[in-house]
């Protein structure tokens, strides 16, 4: 700006706030951008060192892993393809739910989708139960 030159590049301007959530105005990526280079709104960074900031120490840890849950998503029943558990953390452990897939599919622990059960079976040593030998 200082010697008469701007530019900008972004990258995904879909993610601009067109609700008016941020700052209490639409669109202010935009709205930003066109100010500074248009030569409106522009204010130089303060010569002063900022106050110094506070870090916050969560007060949660991840939860011991459970029966079913061992990390936050989709977690596989190793026994039974047919349905899988949707885990989420809890202030006091896991919530689990489970979900069962639909008719002639299976859970594929790689994929984390339900997948045909021909697929499924064909990885090896996955749905041991589920899979004809």
């Amino acid at each position: 700006l200082d010697k008469g030159l701007a530019g900008c590049m972004v990258w995904s301007i879909d993610t601009d706030d067109y609700h008016g959530k941020c700052h209490g105005e639409t669109f202010p990526l935009l709205t930003t951008i066109n100010e500074v280079l248009s030569g409106g709104i522009y204010t130089k960074p303060p010569t002063e060192p900022p106050p110094p900031t506070t870090t916050w120490d969560p007060s949660h840890t991840t939860p011991e892993p459970s029966v079913h849950c061992i990390t936050p998503g989709l977690n596989p029943d190793a026994s039974d393809c047919t349905h899988y558990y949707e885990c989420t953390q809890g202030t006091e452990g896991w919530i689990e739910n489970e979900q069962d897939c639909p008719a002639g599919t299976l859970f594929n622990p790689l994929a984390f989708i339900c997948d045909w059960a021909a697929s499924v079976c064909a990885l090896e040593g996955t749905c041991l139960n589920d899979c004809p030998l």
